[in-house]
């Protein structure tokens, strides 16, 4: 039946892969059209988000966003047309959007731009003033806490707390609302525009932000200690008090939170504050191996909802995870994924290889890590991916300290885009040559876990069904 299908990754890697071809097959038949597919952000995103400027009204969707995008705003006549922004394409999106939008005469008062990419991308967006013809600026940090501030008086818009802004003479950005105690000030999410029952899984699964940042703050290839304006945290009765009003009000029991990890001290009040409010709900997110998550509290967390976790190990040797500030103890992980596989929660272990020094033995590590806790994961046991140097990250303000030597003048060539003085040859890490190392470590490639189901597949977790499949695994 259509639930059990859903199950099926097999199906939908195929889908999505075809998907894909087409897409790029339509523009290659509608050359110079162009289509920017790509998701994640690194040290080569400046480049592509400069040649996105370069060509504006060559984009592929850019007829859809003229027929159907564009006549909904103007009817909607809002004072305010703001874009968040997290992957490249978006960003195409949104600078075709505005071009369009302005070029009917029925622009709105202010056009901006927000979103994680932007924040990301703070250096790009200081020097290249070419964004500034299509925005009045870019939010840097939550753009509710910013735009809806009681203080806020949007008519003086270069005034706005947080706003990176085009002036005669330079770029400046503004300082932003300061928030005491690190408490966040983003608003409950509104999903009222959207038609729940039009998503293809199941049932819907909302998501749900309880931290902005990373309370660890310490990994030397991530980029959330230096951007977004610092680490900042709902209270945990917060928490359950506004995942019980979008439960109740859009009438779901299933959530994502969207955290770049839950923090502890939620987790730890999460049960009994649960258990008080009657909330009634599944979820899943991110989270560190902390030490303290012994097997009592993870039943707990199970008791009350929690049916999957997704834990950052990112490397099998703990030479390489010390040289990226993990911060963990690889046995304590294995016997975290070992509890949760007994209580029934669902463990999806992220790790990358090419890491900094990382050597070809220490890559094989990480195969044989993945091999060893297979049986606690069910379905959540794979290598996600290589490494990439990220702007705003302690590989790339000080490369010196991890061997490499950076080739910005390159960057068309990610084969190029570092030298390394020791470990991993760059290429072998690579697009082309990831294949290559995968076959040679694991001697079966990619097929090293035939019937994982990666981590974008979290809609698994509630379909309904699917704590019998886990527990049958």
């Amino acid at each position: 039946d259509g639930e059990r299908a859903y199950l099926n990754y097999e199906r939908y890697e195929e889908s999505v892969f075809v998907v894909e071809k087409a897409f790029s097959l339509l523009v290659d038949e509608h050359a110079p059209a162009t289509w920017f597919n790509e998701s994640s952000f690194t040290v080569q995103t400046p480049q592509r988000l400069s040649e996105i400027l370069d060509n504006i009204s060559k984009h592929y969707f850019d007829p859809f966003i003229e027929q159907h995008v564009v006549p909904d705003i103007i009817s909607a006549k809002p004072d305010v047309l703001a874009f968040s922004v997290v992957t490249i394409a978006q960003f195409a999106a949104a600078i075709s959007t505005a071009h369009q939008i302005m070029a009917t005469g029925h622009r709105p008062d202010h056009i901006l731009l927000g979103g994680p990419l932007m924040i990301a991308m703070s250096k790009f967006l200081e020097s290249n003033r070419r964004v500034y013809d299509y925005f009045d600026g870019v939010v840097m940090g939550p753009g509710e806490a910013s735009i809806f501030h009681p203080e806020v008086d949007l008519s003086d818009l270069p005034e706005l707390p947080g706003l990176m802004h085009r002036t005669p003479k330079k770029i400046v950005c503004n300082p932003p609302w300061t928030i005491s105690g690190g408490q966040s000030k983003a608003a409950l999410p509104d999903f009222s525009d959207l038609d729940l029952d039009a998503y293809y899984s199941p049932q819907p699964i909302l998501p749900y932000l309880s931290s902005e940042g990373c309370y660890w703050g310490e990994c030397a290839f991530c980029t959330h200690p230096n951007v977004g304006g610092g680490y900042k945290y709902k209270p945990a009765d917060r928490v359950v008090n506004e995942l019980g009003v979008l439960a109740k009000h859009y009438s779901v029991r299933d959530f994502h939170l969207v955290d770049s990890a839950i923090p502890p001290k939620t987790m730890k009040a999460f049960p009994d504050l649960a258990r008080q409010q009657g909330l009634d709900i599944k979820w899943y997110g991110n989270v560190r191996a902390e030490k303290t998550f012994k097997r009592d509290f993870l039943q707990a967390l199970y008791d009350t909802g929690c049916r999957g976790l997704l834990f950052g190990v990112e490397s099998g040797n703990q030479r390489v995870s010390d040289l990226m500030e993990k911060g963990y103890e690889l046995q304590t992980v294995k016997q975290m994924l070992q509890d949760c596989r007994k209580i029934g929660i669902t463990s999806v272990v992220l790790t990358f290889l090419g890491f900094p020094t990382e050597t070809y033995a220490e890559a094989g590590d990480t195969v044989d890590f993945l091999r060893e806790v297979r049986p606690y994961t069910a379905y959540g046991t794979y290598i996600s991916g290589r490494f990439a140097a990220y702007e705003n990250t302690k590989v790339v303000d000080k490369p010196g300290d991890y061997a490499i030597t950076l080739n910005f003048d390159d960057t068309r060539e990610p084969d190029k885009l570092f030298l390394q003085t020791g470990g991993l040859r760059f290429t072998d890490v690579s697009e082309a040559g990831y294949g290559k190392l995968m076959d040679h470590l694991t001697g079966e490639g990619r097929g090293i876990f035939p019937d994982f189901i990666p981590w974008d597949g979290g809609h698994f977790l509630f379909t309904p069904g699917y704590d019998d499949l886990n527990k049958n695994k």
